[in-house]
């Protein structure tokens, strides 16, 4: 579009904040919401970012809900334990999020 006043013109583009990356922490953790992380994020940290878990939350029956990529709206359904998180400590257990990954505690 510049070209009409300068035939050779020179555009930078600085990105300053990345806004894509948005998880969501639903049920019995102490505040639910959306958040937009800036550095890959594991289960465990989104929890915590969240305010760890409530009173009533069922710790060992945590989901994450994941869209699948490709045609029509498909989710799969992850299920995860805290016990199983710490007793293993592998990155299985506590996977790394993507965004649009929400996270529901029972």
């Amino acid at each position: 579009r510049l070209k009409v006043y300068q035939e050779n013109a020179i555009v930078s583009v600085i990105i300053r904040d990345v806004n894509s990356y948005k998880i969501y922490v639903l049920g019995e953790v102490a505040r639910p919401g959306t958040y937009t992380l800036k550095v890959n994020t594991t289960l465990l940290q989104a929890i915590a970012l969240a305010g760890g878990f409530t009173q009533f939350a069922a710790k060992d029956n945590i989901s994450i809900l994941r869209e699948k990529t490709g045609k029509g709206r498909k989710a799969e359904k992850l299920t995860f334990s805290l016990k199983e998180i710490v007793k293993d400590g592998s990155p299985e257990k506590n996977p790394v999020l993507i965004a649009g990954d929400t996270i529901f505690v029972p």
